[in-house]
């Protein structure tokens, strides 16, 4: 009867709305399987995971070789230098770089010099820890955070104008944290974006994406930007790829002012009553013009090994100009 018939609609409507569900869940998994089918491939290719455990472990052991014969001096750790020995890169079947060799103090400002192809890019991944070198060895202290800044600006779309700006700095930034993002804001002329960082903090639902600071930005202002999130992170070293490219001749100016108060400073816009509680801060970057290495206290000049400017590449040390 109409019990029985509303009983059976009732139990229809059941199954379709689960039906419905199940529907969803296949066509999510269905949209997501070309991604999961990428990874799957990609964490079965070739890595390079275990030379960067061997390279790992060796710079590790050096470090604790270092730190023990250093009679319980608390500052030994600072006096490691950055260092390649013989150092030698290979592309597949071609030979990039060849016989590198260099010692740089902690705390020093380096300038890699050398013509379109010289391998400066090259030789700054390898720094960076990006690349593996193919022979030789090179050392970098363990303990130093180790930031590679490329030319190209990338943020994430998605996320705020305090979130791009900190990632990697903080969990959580501290008002102390905003307050000194809006000073170096402020130092490489993007005061402008100050009012953005404010209402930000001021909102319970967080701020606008990062979309919406973009688009009142310049090209160049862009790039600055990059700079800012970089000296945030303040890293002990710093490895800059081009920083100076496309700025204008006063633009270039602030940047190697802003380098070097962050060197001198062991950060820029740390407080200065701790700066013997914190480690020197390296600088080394990419130059394209000669009034680039002014401030260098090191100079690595990209030259061909055999005169043949196809390459391989070494380089030639020498002292800044100051």
């Amino acid at each position: 009867g109409v019990g029985t018939f509303l009983a059976s609609t009732a139990i229809i409507k059941k199954i379709g709305a689960e039906i419905e569900i199940a529907y969803d869940r296949v066509i999510g998994i269905y949209m997501v399987f070309p991604a999961l089918e990428s990874i799957v491939t990609f964490v079965n290719l070739p890595t390079d995971v275990r030379t960067w455990m061997a390279v790992a472990a060796k710079q590790l052991e050096r470090a604790e070789t270092a730190l023990a014969s250093s009679n319980g001096s608390r500052h030994v750790a600072d006096h490691l230098h950055i260092e390649a020995n013989a150092l030698i890169y290979s592309f597949g079947q071609a030979t990039l770089l060849q016989r590198v060799n260099f010692s740089v103090p902690q705390g020093y400002i380096v300038s890699v010099n050398g013509v379109h192809g010289a391998g400066k890019t090259t030789l700054l991944r390898l720094l960076a820890q990006m690349n593996v070198p193919t022979a030789g060895e090179f050392f970098i202290p363990p303990h130093l955070r180790v930031l590679f800044v490329q030319g190209e600006s990338q943020f994430l779309d998605e996320r705020s104008l305090i979130e791009n700006l900190t990632v990697g700095s903080f969990k959580t930034p501290e008002p102390s944290d905003v307050e000194r993002l809006k000073l170096i804001l402020t130092d490489f002329g993007l005061g402008k974006l100050t009012s953005m960082i404010e209402e930000e903090v001021a909102s319970s639902t967080g701020g606008r994406n990062i979309k919406e600071a973009l688009k009142v930005l310049s090209a160049t202002e862009v790039k600055l930007l990059s700079f800012v999130r970089a000296f945030m992170m303040n890293p002990e070293v710093m490895i800059l790829q081009k920083p100076f490219g496309s700025l204008a001749a006063e633009v270039v100016l602030r940047v190697r002012k802003l380098i070097l108060q962050h060197r001198n400073g062991r950060g820029l816009r740390m407080p200065a009553e701790l700066l013997q509680h914190r480690r020197p801060r390296t600088v080394i970057y990419s130059a394209e013009a000669d009034d680039h290495i002014e401030d260098a206290d090191m100079v690595w000049e990209m030259t061909p090994v055999d005169q043949n400017f196809a390459g391989p590449w070494t380089l030639k040390v020498s002292h800044g100009v100051k």
